[in-house]
């Protein structure tokens, strides 16, 4: 595959380029343990998962134990040892393949986050393990440090790994991910379709006051920007606090910082706001977006 037919796809504990035409149809929001399927029109093509995992584990015989016990009509007498698999290494993964009708798996150890990696590939012909799951293996880095890549259903961001996360509403036309630092502080990221519909002829600066109202925050003040040659809002606003007595007192947290900037190539409106109680640190907007420029 050609890098101009992949796309990067990052999340918990890797990095990998896949098919372009590949979506995320099934998505786990815990770092501990789970998993992204991907599908295309043509139906379901594989999933990568992780799981804690103490020590490195015999790929051969995992992959082995996995066959046996949870492929629907493999009969066990059939696959007795890993030397009924064709095992082959690509990059970090032990790859185990068998027939074209039984999945294909590909296993890595992460030694520091001492998780287990493991693809699983719809049957297939021998050649696609060349042709497209070999580079999808070749492709992978590891996603840690003190700042997470985060590329997924559209929005490509950077997350420092002490801000959890909270929230993810996904739909066809709208994502909303949100996460929360330690200290209380709120970070959300937004990618919403179908922006001329939603703004309704507006511009962008008497959109997204009105936008953030209807999220239950208080604007208190918004002007014209510009992110890399997009128009533009940035907004300060409060809300009332989500944690303990400020929520019951009603105490508000004031000084909330709001982007909204309009990709009209994409045909996408994309928008970060953060807000915490008082004293509470902010990210910089291009720390989040490094490929974007926040402009007055």
């Amino acid at each position: 595959m050609s890098a101009s037919n992949t796309q990067l796809v990052a999340w918990y504990h890797f990095k990998f380029e896949v098919p372009r035409d590949w979506e995320v149809t099934s998505h786990s929001e815990e770092d501990r343990t789970g998993r992204l399927e991907f599908s295309t029109r043509y139906g379901p093509q594989g999933l990568v998962a992780w799981e804690p995992c103490k020590r490195v584990p015999d790929r051969e015989v995992t992959m082995l134990t996995f066959l046996q016990t949870r492929v629907p009509g493999i009969d066990p007498k059939d696959i007795q040892s890993p030397r009924d698999l064709e095992i082959r290494t690509i990059g970090d993964f032990t790859v185990g393949y068998h027939t074209d009708e039984t999945p294909c798996q590909a296993l890595a150890y992460l030694q520091e986050p001492q998780k287990l990696l493991r693809w699983i590939f719809e049957p297939a012909p021998r050649e696609v393990l060349d042709r497209v799951w070999t580079p999808i293996l070749r492709s992978f880095k590891p996603n840690r440090g003190d700042w997470s890549e985060i590329c997924m259903f559209g929005l490509h961001y950077n997350m420092p790994v002490n801000y959890k996360l909270e929230i993810m509403k996904v739909s066809a036309a709208n994502v909303h991910i949100g996460y929360e630092h330690k200290r209380r502080a709120r970070i959300a990221v937004r990618r919403l379709g179908l922006p001329e519909y939603m703004m309704n002829g507006q511009a962008i600066e008497e959109f997204y006051p009105a936008f953030l109202n209807k999220q239950k925050h208080i604007v208190t003040d918004s002007e014209p920007a510009c992110v890399s040659g997009m128009a533009a809002c940035r907004a300060t606003y409060k809300q009332r606090g989500e944690h303990q007595l400020d929520k019951y007192m009603g105490t508000y947290w004031e000084g909330g910082q709001a982007v909204m900037w309009h990709n009209t190539e994409e045909k996408r409106l994309y928008a970060i706001e953060q807000i915490g109680p008082p004293k509470a640190e902010y990210l910089a907007f291009e720390e989040v977006f490094p490929g974007l420029k926040l402009e007055r």
